[in-house]
């Protein structure tokens, strides 16, 4: 396998924890403070599921090329390693929740809520842009899913933002901490997805790229 069909798939595992990361901070809150939510979570649900599956399945196709704590695994077990990458990106993104001083409990997860969708719309075209630069021959499939995903995010983004905050999408990103988590997060996650293929990858295979 080459190192462009390498990074492809890998950042197939990095974009899937971008949508799987997600769901981690909402885990912690109470249920009537999701009550305006709960809709809105189960339709990105419903769209994130197909793409997610998908990435999942491709992250498979490599086999046990990789050494972690210098035991042979798949692709799979990379990423499972990386989840502390993907919990800082989040961490992150919650600080600028954080910062905004909002006192109640329901409209700081309103407001995480928003932040989170735009970031995913950032998030999944970064990854279109880098998986088309390495993408392997017959690759398509994942271009019809992203297409979209990326609609029901940009609708999404939109009118979730007028509904919990008052305000159009494009405002959120006048926010200059919130438009700098964004940066900061996408270069993370172009450095999350070279710097496995260098660290994981067998000695001996990454000699011969």
């Amino acid at each position: 396998m080459t190192e462009q069909e390498y990074k492809y798939y890998f950042a197939c595992g990095f974009a899937w924890w971008a949508i799987h990361i997600f769901y981690r901070p909402f885990e912690s809150a109470e249920d009537f403070e999701m009550d305006a939510l709960s809709d809105h979570m189960e339709k990105f649900h419903e769209h994130a599921e197909n793409i997610a599956d998908f990435m999942l399945e491709e992250v498979g196709e490599p086999g046990l090329d990789f050494l972690v704590d210098k035991e042979a695994v798949s692709m799979f077990g990379v990423v499972e390693a990386s989840e502390p990458e993907a919990k800082a990106w989040m961490h992150q993104l919650i600080n600028v929740m954080h910062a905004q001083q909002i006192e109640e409990k329901p409209k700081q997860w309103q407001y995480l809520y928003c932040l989170l969708i735009g970031w995913e719309l950032y998030m999944i075209m970064v990854a279109r842009q880098y998986m088309n630069t390495q993408k392997p021959e017959g690759k398509e499939a994942l271009q019809e899913l992203i297409n979209p995903y990326a609609n029901f995010l940009l609708n999404e983004w939109d009118l979730a933002c007028r509904k919990f905050l008052g305000i159009a999408a494009e405002e959120m990103m006048k926010n200059e901490m919130a438009r700098k988590a964004y940066e900061e997060t996408a270069i993370s996650w172009h450095r999350a997805v070279e710097g496995a293929l260098k660290k994981y990858l067998k000695p001996e295979l990454y000699d011969k790229q």
